[in-house]
């Protein structure tokens, strides 16, 4: 189901952002680097972030991989983990149930999502990559003319938070400059390019 509409305001945005960075940080942290008020921040968090669900849930970052701001790069362990994306096309009921059936019982994965088309994405660790190839061909069985495997490369994954920065408080409005933004990501794609030279 898609999210409902709910109320926010800019401190909203920039806790979230904080606590998708590093859900482990004390609104201490958060006030302290913000240089936000620490009982108005801590307001926020309980009466806005926490009390009108801005936030659902978290989710347990077991690759290991994090995002360095300060050095604006992702660090993580390699080769540790193969991620697999594995997607059915024009799935019936019956077909995505027993899919999710099947999928939801490996402690590999990470991102399920079902409708029309079914969508899986695993992180198996590469000492069962064989295993794991096994049981998906297993398990599609019954689909394997509508089904797709796609290995992803995690060398430089990174996820980004909310873009905060695109929320104008004055206006209390979302802006998008699409001029600004393409010379931004150029400038992200030079500084990895940089970064993956030297």
């Amino acid at each position: 189901m898609p999210s409902k509409r709910d109320k926010f305001d800019y401190i909203d945005l920039l806790i979230i952002k904080e606590l998708q960075m590093d859900a482990n940080k004390s609104m201490k942290e958060i006030s302290e680097k913000l240089n936000i008020n620490y009982k108005k921040l801590a307001w926020h968090h309980t009466a806005h972030v926490c009390g009108r669900k801005l936030l659902s849930g978290y989710t347990v970052n077991w690759m290991g991989t994090r995002y360095d701001y300060n050095l604006e790069k992702a660090l993580h362990r390699k080769h540790r983990y193969f991620a697999i994306d594995f997607m059915v096309k024009d799935t019936n009921e019956f077909e995505s149930m027993t899919l999710r059936h099947e999928m939801d019982r490996l402690p590999f994965l990470w991102a399920e999502g079902s409708g029309r088309n079914y969508f899986a994405e695993l992180a198996v660790p590469v000492d069962y990559v064989v295993e794991g190839l096994q049981y998906l061909g297993n398990t599609a069985r019954g689909v394997k003319e509508k089904m797709s495997l796609h290995a992803i490369d995690q060398t430089e994954a990174a996820r980004f938070t909310i873009p905060y920065s695109l929320y104008d408080p004055a206006a209390k409005r979302w802006i998008f400059d699409k001029e600004e933004l393409v010379k931004k990501f150029e400038k992200l794609i030079m500084q990895i390019k940089i970064g993956g030279a030297s």
